[in-house]
């Protein structure tokens, strides 16, 4: 499912976090992986050009590429000792093109991040290139979390996965996505509806029923599948049910014409991301 997996990785400590999680997609499945680093051209003012800096060295785009080439052949080299293909690319650039370019010239089938790292990482996050990559990017986007990698090493496999839906045919694109992860880990799939009160949505457009249907279609197909409805401030009740079910990866789709497309790219998945004790994965869904 996940057999070719790119990685952006900015060079601190805190982003190869994310390897982790790649060591647990990679016990069920045969993948290869590249590490991607890239190197941010940096603007130096006139006088700082003239001057004799004492981190002028640190700051020259050869060094920083060669530097950046050791550090992602050391973590590779890590990832190749534990049976995993794993290799390593350095480019110069501006980080979001680079990352949904070389996304598409792999044929990746899935990009991995840590996110509210102290450096590119955070700022991917609030800024425009995690915008972008969320946007553009043709594949799936595995998103981590500080307190979820805290959480990560309560257990190896994903089993059980929430899934966020508003009874739309674009959200709905991501249940391939979770169906084929809970074959591949013998996950449990939490089927999940949030509206403001008890009569607004998700029972008054039939939400519910939808859900029950989308169950028993799933349930027919061999997979464990229940339905979770709550009501309330939707990133609280996301969060909420992450905690109470015990979930180990949330799926959701990014969209157009619902709330949804709020979730991803406003203020509710930002908090979903900087809170939630699991790993979330974000997909691009296209209109029907």
């Amino acid at each position: 499912m996940f057999s070719r997996i790119l990685v952006p990785l900015d060079g601190s400590d805190y982003s190869s976090r994310i390897l982790w999680q790649i060591k647990r997609l990679a016990m069920r499945e045969d993948t290869s992986v590249e590490l991607l680093t890239v190197v941010v051209p940096i603007l130096e003012s006139w006088r700082e050009r003239q001057g004799d800096r004492a981190d002028r060295s640190e700051r020259h785009p050869t060094l920083r590429l060669n530097e950046a080439k050791r550090h992602l052949e050391e973590l590779a080299e890590g990832l190749r000792a534990e049976g995993i293909q794993a290799t390593a690319r350095v480019e110069h650039g501006h980080a979001a093109d680079a990352i949904v370019r070389r996304a598409e010239g792999i044929d990746a089938n899935l990009v991995a991040v840590a996110t509210h790292g102290r450096s590119g990482p955070s700022l991917w996050l609030r800024g425009s290139v995690t915008q972008r990559v969320l946007e553009h990017c043709p594949v799936p986007v595995l998103c981590l979390n500080p307190q979820a990698e805290e959480q990560a090493a309560e257990g190896v496999l994903f089993k059980r996965i929430l899934v966020p839906l508003d009874g739309s045919s674009r959200s709905a694109q991501v249940i391939p996505i979770a169906q084929g992860f809970a074959k591949i880990h013998d996950a449990e799939l939490v089927l999940h509806a949030v509206g403001a009160t008890p009569i607004d949505n998700p029972v008054n457009d039939g939400m519910v029923d939808y859900l029950e249907r989308l169950q028993l279609k799933l349930q027919g197909e061999g997979a464990n599948a229940r339905v979770r409805t709550d009501y309330g401030n939707p990133a609280k009740e996301i969060l909420t049910a992450v905690e109470e079910e015990k979930i180990d990866l949330v799926v959701i789709g990014t969209h157009g014409q619902s709330g949804l497309e709020k979730w991803v790219m406003g203020s509710v998945t930002e908090k979903i991301l900087r809170h939630c004790p699991a790993p979330l994965l974000v997909r691009r869904t296209a209109a029907t």
